[in-house]
């Protein structure tokens, strides 16, 4: 294997950049096999597009302070992480302390022998990480030829389906300069059909009901965990007329891998497996006005580690995006990127672990 590093034309380097693009000719049909956008604190996975979904294209968001903290043992007890944490540096010094955090610690090997457990809904015990909703969008039908593609120069996750003569084109990114997620989408020749926007969040029994409001043409959503900490979501529709809204149920399906322990032959091990998950949601729902060609969405997010009234921020953030307008805010995301890639550059005889070392990168990015 050999590597050089050299000074790169713009021209030259963008090539190269092209050729480490992923893309799908097929739809997904799960967030977790989508692609990734991110600016290193809020960060999303495309997936969707196919009859899978109903041709419904889905961004799920994280944040990365946006956790359940408090601490479950087994589903009987709660204790804040502060707690944890000063309970281990209380008793982790000797060995009957020790012995006491065991108690303390989910997975131990203190329950009887023919216990067997599956792991905590959706998807690990607290505390764990919790998804920050999800936002679909419904072109009214599965449009075919189909590629999803990921450039991983601009960071941003592109769909086109169909043809010139009936097709669309979404666009979406993470900001690199805040904490909002863009969404652009354009039509192609004569498809009309009703475009729809939903803002979701499934309801977590272990977290108790998200809200969900409209307000005119702008929508948000907002969880409260049982510890007090809220994170909030702000949706304004730009450069697009909306013809209807509206709040109401509906389901959330994914896939989860679950763990436990079982029973083999007297012998005690891990097991391993997938379920399906049907979960009940509750969204804001937005349907375009027949004929828009074309409309962009930006999704402020903020919690309140950051700020006292994170539904307040998020509102801010989003205004403050669609005040900039797509454009301004485009390049000035592109920018970023460049300069991030610009920053070194390697060149691999193997151009499959070329491209692998530039994905990790861009996902590091996204993610940290």
């Amino acid at each position: 294997m050999s590597t050089r590093v050299s000074k790169l034309s713009d021209a030259e380097f963008a090539r190269q950049m092209a050729r480490r693009e992923i893309v799908f000719q097929r739809p997904t049909r799960w967030w977790q096999d989508g692609l990734t956008i991110g600016n290193g604190d809020l960060g999303g996975a495309v997936f969707g597009g196919g009859p899978e979904t109903n041709g419904m294209v889905g961004i799920t968001l994280s944040k990365v302070d946006v956790w359940d903290e408090r601490y479950d043992r087994r589903g009987a007890q709660y204790r804040p992480l502060a707690e944890v944490r000063r309970l281990i540096a209380e008793h982790s010094g000797t060995e009957e302390g020790r012995k006491f955090l065991d108690t303390l610690e989910p997975g131990c090997i203190v329950a009887d022998k023919n216990w067997v457990r599956e792991s905590y809904p959706y998807a690990y015990e607290p505390p764990t990480p919790k998804p920050s909703g999800l936002v679909r969008i419904d072109l009214g039908a599965v449009l075919e030829p189909f590629e999803e593609r990921l450039s991983i120069h601009r960071g941003e996750v592109t769909f086109t389906v169909g043809d010139r003569k009936k097709g669309a084109t979404i666009s979406t990114f993470v900001d690199a300069d805040s904490n909002v997620l863009v969404v652009q989408v354009k039509r192609r020749g004569g498809y009309d059909r009703p475009i729809t926007l939903e803002f979701a969040r499934y309801v977590d029994e272990q977290l108790g009901e998200p809200e969900v409001s409209v307000e005119g043409t702008d929508f948000w959503h907002r969880y409260v965990f049982p510890d007090g900490f809220t994170y909030a979501l702000y949706g304004i529709v730009a450069e697009g007329e909306v013809a209807k809204t509206g709040t109401g149920s509906g389901e959330f399906r994914d896939i989860e891998a679950r763990t436990g322990w079982e029973i083999r032959n007297g012998r005690r091990g891990m097991k391993i497996w997938e379920v399906e998950l049907h979960l009940p949601e509750r969204k804001a729902t937005l349907t375009l006005a027949p004929g828009v060609s074309s409309v962009t969405l930006y999704v402020g997010v903020a919690t309140t580690k950051e700020t006292r009234d994170p539904l307040a921020r998020a509102r801010e953030l989003a205004q403050a995006a669609a005040g900039k307008g797509y454009n301004a805010i485009y390049a000035a995301h592109r920018a970023w990127w460049e300069v991030f890639w610009r920053k070194s550059s390697l060149v691999l005889s193997d151009r499959m672990v070329e491209a692998l070392w530039y994905q990790g990168l861009y996902v590091l990015a996204c993610q940290s």
